[in-house]
């Protein structure tokens, strides 16, 4: 589980680690890509403790941290600042095959991405801006949660719901500045084509082991591009980044 810490610059991030190991398969090395969906909801309400399904609105964050249920409060804003939120988010997943809707899919797995509300509906500290499940590879029914408190601005709600959904497709934290799972102010941030060293507000090794981390490879293997699906990254891939 991890937590982005207001609009990504606030205390210091918790990580539980889930004990895995190094599996090239998690990044499309010896697997095939997946399309991921993600559900952004308004709405709030009910959300469950237990294994991830976002489906039945079932939360693996809530059982770890000893929650059987809470009740999500309403996004506050209008109906333009919404929109406005949705386009951004898609812009950031735009060359990714991730589709941003806000209407569940009929049939199929689907990341729901719950935006309203404080931290401390989940007990968690006001610097807290959101929380994702990670275990390293794509969680295609999970819950994520983006926090809202007074004086939230869209841009940076887009930034920490694009960062809680990164978390779904496998990537970790970063030290670079100007990529959105970076913790560190600096202005936009995207999805960087560039190795960079794991971590919050110190270097550390990445948590499926390796030393750098590119978000924009590591998104690309895990899920691919959208217009072009059967184009590779212009570098070589994460697993072959070396201490």
């Amino acid at each position: 589980m991890l937590l982005a810490s207001g609009a990504l610059v606030g205390a210091a991030a918790m990580m539980v680690h889930l004990g895995q190991t190094l599996d090239l398969g998690k990044f499309g090395l010896g697997s095939g890509r997946q399309s991921v969906v993600v559900v952004m909801s308004r709405d709030g309400g009910l959300i469950f403790g237990g294994d991830d399904d976002a489906r039945t609105r079932t939360s693996s964050s809530l059982a770890n941290r000893g929650l059987s249920q809470v009740q999500l409060a309403k996004f506050r804003g209008s109906d333009r600042q919404w929109s406005r939120l949705v386009r951004c988010v898609r812009d950031r997943y735009a060359q990714y095959d991730v589709q941003i809707v806000e209407q569940p899919p009929a049939v199929g797995d689907y990341v729901l991405a719950m935006v309203g509300g404080p931290p401390r509906q989940l007990e968690l500290e006001k610097t807290v801006g959101g929380l994702a499940p990670h275990n390293g590879s794509v969680i295609s029914d999970a819950v994520v949660f983006v926090f809202q408190t007074r004086g939230s601005k869209v841009s940076e709600l887009c930034q920490t719901t694009a960062h809680e959904i990164g978390h779904t497709l496998g990537l970790d934290h970063t030290r670079l500045c100007s990529d959105i799972m970076s913790y560190e102010r600096c202005g936009p941030k995207r999805f960087r084509d560039q190795h960079a060293r794991c971590g919050e507000w110190s270097d550390r090794d990445c948590d499926v082991g390796d030393s750098h981390q590119n978000s924009e490879q590591l998104i690309a293997q895990a899920v691919g591009y959208r217009r072009d699906p059967d184009r590779t990254p212009r570098r070589r891939p994460l697993a072959l980044a070396r201490r």
